[in-house]
């Protein structure tokens, strides 16, 4: 009988232990998951703040660098903007 005991024992050992790593994966990729989800919205809004409006047309390099280096709020040329690229260069509405 001390053989039946030990059998049911070691069985019931390796199920428990095999439903343990199976939880520590599933828990491992949930926190993963989250992390990603956490690090995609913070380069959102990291994406957001850098966005600079940019006017159409020519304008001069001293004007340009005079206009990265204020705030947003003071960016635009006599309170109009016609166009706004964001930090890849790429077209975007203006606020």
């Amino acid at each position: 009988m001390a053989r039946q005991k030990f059998r049911d024992y070691a069985i019931s050992t390796f199920k428990r232990l095999g439903k343990d790593k199976k939880k520590l994966t599933e828990q491992q990729e949930d926190v993963q998951r989250y992390l990603t989800l956490t690090q995609l919205d913070e380069l959102k809004i990291k994406r957001e703040k850098k966005l600079l409006p940019v006017t159409t047309g020519l304008v001069g390099a001293d004007m340009m660098s005079n206009m990265l280096h204020q705030e947003e709020s003071s960016n635009r040329i006599d309170g109009t903007c016609k166009s706004v690229y964001d930090v890849l260069g790429l077209p975007r509405e203006p606020e």
